[in-house]
């Protein structure tokens, strides 16, 4: 019995999404990640089960993050990139 791999995987995807621009990729595989370190958690008895559920936060909330600052400043962007 081990952790987890895809927990940790998850953990790590979701912390990197941060640290890098543009990381929706990185943010969706987090989640992706994390849901399925929970079902092989539970199915095997292995731990991670907090790495998985934190990857799968920090996914979410970087999602959220980067869909707030579309909508406050998208239309600023595009008149910006208009104006160019």
């Amino acid at each position: 019995m081990g952790r987890s791999r895809f927990a940790v995987f998850a953990l790590v995807a979701g912390i990197v999404s941060f640290l890098n621009l543009l990381g929706l990729e990185k943010a969706l595989l987090a989640i992706f990640m994390g849901v399925f370190a929970l079902k092989e958690v539970a199915a095997e008895g292995k731990g991670g089960k907090n790495f998985a559920v934190a990857g799968i936060v920090l996914g979410c909330v970087y999602i959220v993050t980067l869909t707030v600052i579309a909508v406050v400043k998208g239309p600023e962007l595009l008149s910006m990139i208009k104006g160019s």
